[in-house]
């Protein structure tokens, strides 16, 4: 497994990610978009909760679509 944890990019709600190298390599990141070790924390176990349940390894799709800008989709998958 990978882990990275990443500043916050600008103008975006991203709090973290789960993707897959290869079907054993894991990728978990998560920013640090608000300052708070209950972000921090609950961000972390969300992700590994995908990573736990392979979330995207076989049938990748973006759960957001709309991840830049003033507005973020209301529209998630069932695994969100």
């Amino acid at each position: 497994m990978r882990f990275l944890v990443l500043e916050p990019l600008p103008q975006t709600r991203i709090d973290g990610a789960c993707f897959w190298l290869d079907e054993y390599s894991p990728v978990v990141v998560v920013s640090v978009r608000y300052d708070r070790i209950d972000g921090f924390w609950h961000t972390l176990m969300h992700e590994l909760e995908h990573m736990k349940n392979r979330h995207g390894l076989t049938d990748y799709r973006p759960l957001d679509t709309d991840l830049v800008g003033s507005r973020l989709s209301d529209q998630k998958s069932d695994i969100e």
